[in-house]
């Protein structure tokens, strides 16, 4: 079965075509509720539309496999197989964090033909869980528009999302999803200037989640974060 990959980033837009595997719907129904994506995410659903995730290292997202954070820094190629005159929304999100739930990326009314600057919703932002977390869910949910070209309300960061509502306010039906495990761990000074340079940038540090798109960082004498205000997140 052939798909368009699509690399989504805010600059340009690069399409690709490839083979993948036989679509599976019964397998990935079976590997959604061993990871409990169903019913945490979702309820239950049938899967129908293909869908690949495929890291710069060349690195296949597969459905329960632990990736390093820094083979997550920067934005994947997303690829699936759309209907003739339907528009897709794609969520990414952790539903371990301590927020609960952060959101890392969103894209919207594509159509498997090309992704314009307009459809990024959220800019991609890559997993940050603290140091010694381990097993953070990361969850990659495709979703197929009621109508085209939805308007999206604002959302004022990405914190404490809640994929469930977002789904019932959108009138979304989630066509495919996939998940992978991340853990907490040191990262080098490269990797932290890649994080660094992200428009909107996340830090999940100590169980406190900061949304860098609204607030200052302030780093400490103890090296943690803190909002300007002196607000934070638990």
């Amino acid at each position: 079965m052939k798909v368009t990959f699509i690399v989504l980033t805010t600059a340009a837009i690069t399409l690709y075509a490839g083979v993948v595997n036989a679509f599976d719907h019964l397998r990935i129904k079976k590997e959604l509720l061993a990871g409990r994506i169903v019913p945490d995410a979702f309820d239950e659903f049938n899967p129908i539309t293909d869908m690949r995730i495929t890291y710069p290292d060349r690195t296949i997202v597969e459905n329960g496999m632990l990736l390093p954070l820094e083979l997550t820094l920067e934005v994947p190629r997303f690829g699936f197989d759309p209907k003739a005159n339907t528009e897709y929304t794609m969520v990414m999100v952790n539903l371990d964090s301590h927020a609960p739930q952060v959101l890392h990326w969103i894209t919207t009314n594509m159509n498997g033909t090309g992704i314009e600057d307009r459809h990024h919703f959220i800019p991609y932002q890559g997993p940050t869980p603290p140091a010694g977390a381990t097993d953070h869910r990361i969850v990659y949910a495709l979703f197929e528009q009621e109508n085209k070209n939805i308007t999206i309300a604002p959302l004022s960061n990405r914190v404490n999302f809640d994929i469930k509502k977002f789904i019932t306010e959108n009138k979304l039906k989630v066509v495919n999803a996939a998940y992978i495990y991340t853990q907490g761990q040191e990262i080098n000074r490269e990797q932290q200037v890649k994080q660094d340079s992200a428009a909107d940038e996340i830090y999940d540090d100590l169980g406190n989640v900061v949304d860098m798109k609204l607030r200052s960082k302030i780093t400490s004498s103890d090296g943690s974060y803190a909002l300007a205000n002196d607000a934070k997140v638990a």
